[in-house]
């Protein structure tokens, strides 16, 4: 039998990811397709940069923010609060990697899929 402490805080962890993670989605979202609404979009894709370029820079100031707050998160928590960080920090960086990417890829899907700024909120 679980307790509800126990549930209460996975509950608590999977608010946090999400209300982490709303914001990139609809901030890339919402970016793209208000370039596709006012026609710069069209500008930058008759560019002679690939497809996949323009896409990479549009997603790497992301990554590279993600980052920076990850380190500033980290080193609050390390000193300020003086949580004990067990494990390797390349792997932290690597795992962050990986989720601020997923989100932000995420993102990018969500904008192919909307037309207006108003159905990349929905």
């Amino acid at each position: 039998m679980r307790k509800f402490g126990r549930a209460r805080g996975e509950r608590f962890a999977l608010r946090a990811l999400y209300e982490r993670e709303a914001p990139w989605l609809l901030g890339v979202a919402m970016r793209i397709v208000r370039e596709r609404e006012r026609g710069n979009l069209e500008y930058l894709i008759t560019t002679p940069v690939g497809s996949g370029e323009l896409m990479f820079g549009k997603i790497l100031p992301y990554v590279l923010i993600g980052l920076i707050q990850t380190t500033i998160v980290m080193l609050i928590a390390v000193t300020v609060f003086a949580v004990p960080m067990a494990g390797s920090y390349f792997d932290l960086y690597v795992a962050a990697l990986v989720y601020i990417t997923a989100s932000l890829g995420l993102g990018l899907l969500i904008s192919t899929a909307a037309q207006t700024q108003f159905q990349a909120m929905q």
